[in-house]
Formats: structure tokens, C-alpha cells, sequence
């Protein structure tokens, strides 16, 4: 089950966009009370990450599926 809704993933990805801009161009940048720099940036890609997960959940698109196994002869 889906923590956030569709609406809620894409304001947040776009707040964690947006701190990213910020932070790459050598700016700081306070969201949801965490202040982030340019030290930062790993945390920002990993929560980018996480949401984009939680989109593709809600949005049934969770890439490829594979199945290891041999073929019957």
C-alpha cells in the first residue's frame, strides 16, 4: 500500500527537485525544517529515488519482471 497519494509524490519530487537546483548551484536550501548544502546531494538523489518507487507503486509501472528457471525439452 501507497504512503503518499499521487498528488503528494509529485509535490514532493518537485520540492526535492527544486532542492536540488538549489544545492547544485551552490546555494542552501531549507525544506521541511532540514536545512541541505552542497554535502547533501547523495541524501537528495536517495529520497528522489524512494519517491519515484512509491510513484511507480501507485501508478502499477514497476519496470520489468524476470523469472530465472530453464526451459522444459
Amino acid at each position: 500500500m501507497a504512503i503518499f497519494t499521487a498528488a503528494e509524490i509529485e509535490e514532493e519530487i518537485a520540492g526535492w527537485k527544486a532542492a536540488l537546483s538549489a544545492v547544485r548551484s551552490g546555494q542552501s536550501y531549507t525544506i521541511a525544517g532540514r536545512s541541505l548544502t552542497r554535502v547533501d546531494v547523495p541524501v537528495i538523489m536517495q529520497t528522489l529515488r524512494e519517491l519515484d518507487a512509491e510513484r511507480q507503486i501507485l501508478t502499477g509501472k514497476t519496470g520489468p519482471h524476470y523469472t530465472a528457471g530453464r526451459v522444459k525439452r
